[in-house]
């Protein structure tokens, strides 16, 4: 037979599981989140001239000048 001090103490043992529980889930969204905040900004320091360039890249082949579609002769070509 338990004594009255050990099922309080049982008690709030199982009242505190759910606490512990938060407790980790929040001790994980503030280390998720800082990683966000630190991790990314540095990705994109390192990947921005890489970005650039791949956005910066035209195929000469590809690009067709407005003006030069104006012309009759070269409109079948656009």
């Amino acid at each position: 037979m338990l004594s009255h001090f050990e099922r309080c103490a049982a008690l709030g043992g199982l009242l505190l599981v759910p606490v512990f529980i938060r407790l980790l889930m929040v001790c994980a969204e503030v280390t998720l989140m800082t990683s966000m905040y630190l991790i990314a900004p540095m990705a994109v320091v390192v990947l921005r001239p890489t970005l650039r360039r791949l956005l910066s890249f035209r195929d000469p082949d590809l690009v067709i000048d407005s003006a030069h579609c104006a012309t009759a002769s070269s409109a079948a070509r656009c």
